[in-house]
């Protein structure tokens, strides 16, 4: 059986609002020609003239007699072409690597180089190893016993192992400052010079003038001579005197010639051996204070070094070690390269001894000193001295003669004067420095002969101290 299902169609008649557009007939609409002129190029010139007021640009662009501005024209359009992983612009005549005319802009990986290579570091080199030296010179020069600033330059101060006072000469530049240290009635008077930290005191006993006429003015400027205060046991300012002790030892000899000049002696015994001088052996006529204590030390080979600030007499061997134990013994100093701001070296040739003869006198005695290791068969001349009555002083004397002996190298080294903590600090004479190089086959040691300081010109910026240094030559080897 059969089922069937009847529809209608139901119209419904709504109403649809829609929005109506309109155009006004009679109102005012923009010129044609003033659109294109818009997009035409209108306001040039063809000629500037910048002479007279700003420029005002014209409305009229000709060519050739022709106007250009009268002429039909199109908009011109601009586009920004964007090309992703594209090699650089080749001649045509070029073949790309890919072949003719094929694209690669939709690959992930291209076959030609778009970013440089990963550099893979290797091993880290190492620094540069520089060594710097720097030092802040301070200079300071006052009258004593004021402490009132002096005008002063061109310092130069100086000493050696054969002196026994510290000698300074300087410029003087004004009055004041003259009249403040020049001597008077009341006798010399004395200055300290300070420098780095080291301290040095002067008397001053004398002076010189001198002024001239310099593009219209007048330069006046005075030079003054100063010595250390040890200077007054010598000559001109000492008495010489004749004595004879019936029993003495040498220190006791030279401490009593300081007796009642304020000053004091450091002989040091375990450097520089004491010994005994019976039956009035200690005897001299007409000699200083200080002739007396630096003849008692040249018998056994030392010198007189003056302390540069106080009144101290210090007795040392002119060798701290005999020449032949140089190399292995304890240095006083060091001294860099690096901090040598030149060098000279001069050599000399001298007969090298392993044998001495050292004799007194009638209360004296005699001894022959043979290096240690050695068959003492080239000896040096025979000494007498009559001051020589002891073994240890003969024993003294005869290392000294020997190690003064063989061909010799002398050093001149300018430096600068670091403070006391620094090295090599200040190389007063007598004392034994080792020279260092990078390379250690130069490396040598030597002992301090003389030091000479100069502060140069006016600004006293600079200081440097120059060192003789005594090398023996052959010993070290022998």
């Amino acid at each position: 059986m059969a089922t069937y299902v009847s529809t209608s169609l139901v119209v419904l008649d709504l109403p649809v609002a829609m929005p109506q557009l309109w155009v006004a007939k009679y109102s005012d609409r923009p010129s044609e020609y003033d659109l294109l002129a818009g997009e035409l190029l209108l306001d040039l010139s063809g000629w500037l003239d910048l002479s007279d007021g700003p420029y005002v640009p014209s409305g009229l662009i000709e060519w050739g007699g022709r106007k250009l501005t009268d002429m039909p024209s199109q908009p011109i359009t601009s586009c920004v072409l964007v090309a992703i992983h594209q090699p650089p612009k080749k001649d045509k005549d070029l073949i790309a690597p890919w072949g003719v005319s094929t694209r690669r802009a939709h690959e992930i990986e291209t076959p030609y180089l778009t970013e440089p290579p990963v550099v893979v570091p290797g091993d880290i080199p190492a620094g540069n190893s520089a060594k710097v030296n720097i030092t802040v010179n301070s200079v300071d020069v006052i009258a004593l016993p004021g402490n009132e600033p002096l005008n002063v330059a061109d310092i130069r101060i100086s000493c050696d192992r054969e002196t026994f006072s510290w000698q300074l000469t300087c410029e003087i530049r004004n009055k004041a400052s003259l009249n403040l240290i020049k001597p008077g009635a009341s006798g010399y008077r004395e200055l300290a010079v300070t420098i780095n930290g080291h301290r040095w005191e002067f008397f001053i006993p004398k002076y010189s003038a001198s002024r001239k006429i310099t593009d219209d003015k007048l330069d006046q400027s005075w030079r003054i001579t100063g010595y250390s205060r040890s200077q007054y046991l010598g000559q001109p300012y000492a008495p010489k005197r004749t004595r004879s002790i019936a029993s003495t030892t040498a220190v006791q000899a030279a401490t009593n010639e300081l007796f009642g000049t304020g000053f004091t002696l450091d002989w040091d015994t375990a450097l520089l051996p004491d010994w005994s001088m019976p039956n009035s052996s200690f005897s001299y006529q007409d000699l200083t204070p200080i002739e007396v204590i630096k003849r008692l030390a040249s018998v056994a080979g030392g010198v007189v070094l003056a302390d540069p600030a106080s009144n101290t007499l210090y007795v040392r061997p002119k060798y701290q070690v005999a020449a032949w134990q140089l190399i292995s013994a304890n240095m006083d100093r060091t001294i860099h390269e690096s901090q040598i701001l030149s060098e000279s070296m001069d050599s000399e040739e001298k007969p090298l001894f392993n044998s001495v003869l050292v004799s007194g006198e009638s209360e004296g005695v005699a001894l022959i000193v043979n290096r240690l290791g050695t068959a003492g068969d080239n000896p040096a001349p025979d000494i007498t001295e009559g001051w020589l009555t002891a073994i240890e002083g003969n024993t003294s004397r005869g290392t000294a003669e020997l190690s003064a002996s063989g061909n010799r190298q002398t050093y001149t080294l300018d430096l600068a004067i670091p403070e006391s903590i620094g090295q090599p600090g200040l190389l007063v004479p007598g004392l034994m420095v080792a020279v260092q190089h990078d390379d250690s086959v130069n490396d040598y040691r030597a002992y301090v002969d003389a030091i000479s300081i100069s502060v140069p010109g006016r600004g006293n910026a600079a200081v440097i101290q120059s060192v003789t240094l005594d090398r023996p030559a052959g010993w070290e080897v022998a």
